[in-house]
């Protein structure tokens, strides 16, 4: 089923974030570093495995994209075999209810959709899968593996190394094992040392080499205070509300009913998905479909709800057959009314987003062939239009720009915050702008009316419109929907 939904979507473009990865990974390829402009060393990703593994295909000739999808596909379908795994581990004596927690992570919608986005979302939800597994079975062994003590530290590393956010679930874990009574602490302290010799060791060489000590984009996407906060507590309400929400609640129903005889395993399971979720809350969600952020998060939370729908299994074990029998296919028929529900919804978005990605790859490729190959090109989305096109950016969001990631003004932007500084990038002097914007008509005659940040704060310079002229415009979403228009202006002559 995974792989039938899964083959569904490989036909669509990937997102625009993904080519940035690909933008890296080619030039780490090509051997200029870990490099967004040549020369530049900003770090612009917060995934550095999954960049890694894009230039190796870069590296044997694959296409960036086909292969990225299919790695997405492995590593979802590796991560059931996982999740089945660790279900064991955490409740072996489930007979009835075992099987639960991985059918609705194979027929999760967010699930599918981000195995085959591009992105590390899969990759990193398999390693948080198999390092609680390993990790469960190394303490339910007792403790005396060396073998799996190495090998939950090194997954932990790996996952730390794939999203800039990893390290947390390590410290997650730490806390736990340190103040649980039945840790050893000579086994805890060697089997973080592993982790620290390693990771510290990485995080050197990246703040040397970028010269900060965090990823660019965590500047960039700072800023909003509670108003981040909220919007990431509306992140994930909107997640369980859209994602058969009862099953959660369900979940914490049976927790709660245990709560007096919760083992290592569903406590750890409890912290983790404490701790993924805590921080999708402080970093105020994304702006991307099919909550992004939450899906590395399913297996814990589906397996919560495996538990949960055991321990009412087992109190409602009284009533007679055909009532039990009665109940569970409720349940299905809800999960599946709930499934396809959201499928479609999905698919609708996703239809769109992939007209609107194919525009920025027709305008990537006119750029490539049209302009100068030197220019500089001012723009925001820094995925597919600079993939394409090949040219030297100036990043107006700040993922690949220090400054303006820094010093840029902080502005709500739909479901997050981003970054503008108008003035810095006049100074930069690029060849042409790519805005986003809507015609009006103004005394002045049709002005352009920008729909992002960085577009209202660049047309509202003056000096803008003294040095630049519109060069080309085209549609940026499908049929023109709203009549949003991408804008391409070219720095006029001087003395015009």
């Amino acid at each position: 089923m995974l792989l039938i939904a899964c083959s569904r979507l490989l036909g669509f473009i990937v997102t625009d974030d993904a080519y940035i990865d690909y933008r890296f990974a080619q030039n780490v390829s090509d051997g200029l570093g870990f490099v967004f402009n040549a020369g530049e060393r900003v770090e612009g990703y917060s995934n550095f495995l999954w960049v890694l593994l894009i230039s190796a295909l870069f590296k044997l000739g694959i296409d960036p994209i086909v292969g990225s999808k299919l790695l997405g596909v492995v590593c979802a379908v590796l991560s059931l075999f996982a999740m089945a795994a660790l279900a064991d581990r955490v409740a072996p004596d489930r007979q009835q209810t075992s099987g639960i927690a991985c059918l609705l992570l194979a027929t999760s919608i967010p699930f599918v959709v981000w195995s085959v986005s591009g992105l590390e979302t899969p990759l990193y939800l398999l390693l948080v899968t198999l390092a609680l597994y390993l990790h469960v079975r190394f303490v339910q062994d007792g403790r005396r593996s060396r073998s799996l003590l190495v090998a939950s530290s090194l997954t932990f590393v790996a996952l730390a190394l794939t999203r800039a956010e990893g390290p947390i679930l390590f410290v997650g874990v730490l806390c736990l094992d340190w103040i649980d009574t039945t840790s050893e602490r000579r086994t805890l302290w060697l089997w973080a040392a592993i982790f620290l010799a390693i990771y510290v060791s990485y995080f050197v060489w990246r703040s040397v080499y970028f010269q900060s000590l965090l990823p660019n984009s965590v500047h960039a996407k700072a800023g909003g205070g509670i108003d981040r906060l909220v919007l990431g507590f509306h992140y994930v309400r909107e997640f369980v509300r859209e994602n058969e929400g009862a099953a959660f609640y369900l979940a914490i129903a049976g927790v709660w009913a245990r709560r007096r005889g919760l083992d290592y395993a569903l406590r750890l399971l409890l912290v983790c998905l404490f701790t993924l979720i805590a921080f999708t809350v402080y970093a105020g969600g994304d702006w991307m479909i099919a909550h992004r952020f939450v899906v590395p998060a399913l297996p814990i939370a589906y397996l919560l709800v495996q538990e949960g729908a055991a321990e009412i299994s087992r109190l409602i074990r009284v009533a007679p057959r055909p009532k039990r029998v009665a109940l569970a296919l409720a349940a299905v028929i809800g999960v599946l009314i709930v499934r396809e529900s959201s499928y479609r919804a999905t698919m609708a978005h996703m239809i769109r987003e992939n007209v609107k990605w194919g525009n920025y790859e027709q305008l990537g490729r006119w750029m490539k062939s049209n302009l100068p190959s030197q220019s500089l090109v001012a723009l925001g989305s820094a995925g597919i239009i600079p993939f394409y096109s090949g040219m030297r950016i100036v990043d107006m969001y700040g993922l690949m720009d220090a400054t303006i990631a820094r010093q840029g003004r902080a502005e709500q932007e739909g479901a997050t915050f981003t970054r503008t500084h108008a003035a810095y990038v006049l100074s930069r002097r690029p060849d042409y702008v790519l805005l986003y914007g809507t015609w009006t008509e103004s005394a002045r005659g049709m002005r352009l009316e920008g729909t992002t940040p960085y577009s209202r704060d660049m047309l509202s310079k003056p000096e803008f419109e003294a040095a630049y002229a519109v060069m080309r415009e085209q549609c940026r979403q499908a049929a023109c929907d709203g009549n949003e228009k991408m804008v391409l202006y070219q720095r006029r002559p001087i003395g015009r």
